[in-house]
Order: C-alpha cells, then sequence, then structure tokens
C-alpha cells in the first residue's frame, strides 16, 4: 500500500462582518427551533411510552 501523505493548508477567509452576523444569527435561530422540535418529540416519546 502507497504511504499517505498530509498536507495543512492555511486559509485567510474575509467575510462582510454584518452578513457574518446575520447567518449566525439565523444558524442561532434555527438552532433554537430544532431544540425546541427535540424537546416536543421527546415529550411526545415520554407520553406513548406512558400509555
Amino acid at each position: 500500500m502507497a504511504e499517505q501523505k498530509k498536507i495543512t493548508v492555511k486559509v485567510k477567509l474575509e467575510v462582510d462582518k454584518e452578513e457574518a452576523e446575520k447567518t449566525l444569527e439565523r444558524i442561532n435561530q434555527l438552532k433554537d427551533e430544532i431544540n425546541k422540535e427535540l424537546e416536543t418529540f421527546a415529550q411526545l416519546i415520554k407520553f406513548t411510552q406512558i400509555k
């Protein structure tokens, strides 16, 4: 088998601060929505197990 070689690449990423903040805000909103859905789902599972 051929020996695998690893390389490291450094990248400088420049983004618009306003756009990045909007994106981060949206990600956090989605995270909150997902957490609420998971909580609801967990309660539904508990309710189903009780029956």
